[in-house]
């Protein structure tokens, strides 16, 4: 069962997506999470380390975004804790977090293993790209938490979407939603109203992630219409 906020949004529509949401996952609020980033940014800075991470999804969509009232799961990566040291400072931190919360936290809403795989080569790139877009989610001494660039993002969205095609799926209903609101930033940031599909392939290419030209066309690309009443990609 989600633990929300309780807030309600002006948007009836977005209200249902996020009742859907919070049946299908464990949600936790703003204020919860806050208070958790607190702990672990205050364990960091007495144990002498600053900490940049840089984060797909969660608490970019619910503080940045606003397109949810609540999160759910939050994967970090960085360059700093491909440094084992600070690595296990930082998994440290969220344990006694998550060990003393007063609530089933559980380690999915700070994931620092997912991103293991990268390459070192990559993961410098994505942090230094994220460094440069500068959307900080979260800054206290010991920690900040830097979205990762909008393109990865929409890319691994994606790429998770085509890997939840067999069979149905809810959670995929809001994996759609998201992908489409981390594209609007693209176009944003770009200054563009539409964006080659081409371009939007080579996203997945550069991050090793898969992709599908029609299921860009058909899904993605309708959802973007759906909610901003127009097509993204040409």
């Amino acid at each position: 069962m989600g633990l929300s906020s309780g807030m309600v949004s002006d948007n009836p529509q977005q209200d249902t997506a996020e009742s859907l949401r919070q049946r299908l996952t464990q949600t936790f609020s703003e204020k919860i999470i806050e208070s958790a980033l607190g702990e672990i940014a205050l364990y960091l800075y007495n144990n002498g380390v600053s900490v940049t991470l840089i984060t797909v999804g969660g608490i970019v969509d619910m503080k940045h975004l606003k397109s949810w009232q609540t999160m759910n799961e939050g994967i970090l990566f960085g360059n700093d804790i491909s440094v084992k040291h600070t690595r296990t400072l930082v998994k440290e931190a969220r344990d006694i977090v998550v060990a003393k919360s007063p609530v089933m936290l559980g380690t999915e809403w700070f994931n620092v293993e997912n991103y293991f795989w990268l390459a070192p080569k990559l993961c410098h790139e994505l942090t230094a790209e994220a460094v440069a877009q500068d959307i900080v989610v979260y800054d206290n001494p010991g920690l900040k938490i830097l979205a990762a660039p909008w393109e990865h993002a929409f890319a691994v969205k994606v790429s998770r979407l085509l890997g939840n095609q067999e069979g149905a799926n809810q959670r995929a209903y809001y994996e759609l939603h998201d992908s489409v609101q981390y594209l609007k930033e693209i176009l944003k940031k770009k200054g563009h109203a539409r964006i080659s599909l081409a371009v939007v392939m080579s996203w997945s290419s550069k991050f090793g992630l898969r992709t599908c030209r029609e299921y860009l066309i058909d899904v993605v690309d309708q959802e973007y219409w759906r909610q901003f009443g127009q097509n993204a990609m040409f």
